[in-house]
């Protein structure tokens, strides 16, 4: 089963685990300008509902996600979202009981 590999929709029920992942590429300077994590709240208005999606392994451990941001407010901007992906850092599997 630790092959499996399902997408969903990401709900709050992801939100540690998302933020621990954005945690790990803002570390390693990868796919974000920001310098910080956002609180799930910050995180969570900044992202449209509809386009937020969660990777997730045979035990619902989060292994990526992929969130779609307006890029501007603008008229001149709408419908140009920007999407970075995010992606746990490879290492060695979790430990499982």
């Amino acid at each position: 089963m630790s092959g499996v590999v399902n997408v969903a929709a990401m709900t709050p029920a992801h939100a540690a685990q998302v933020l621990e992942i954005y945690r790990s590429g803002i570390d390693g300077g990868d796919a974000t300008f920001e310098t910080g994590v956002p609180s799930w709240e910050e995180c969570d208005a900044a992202r449209m509902v509809e386009h937020r999606l969660v990777a997730l392994d045979g035990f619902d451990r989060v292994l990526g996600w992929a969130a779609v941001a307006r890029v501007s407010e603008r008229s001149a901007a709408h419908g140009t979202p920007t999407a970075p992906p995010s992606e746990r850092p490879a290492g060695p599997p979790p430990n499982r009981l």
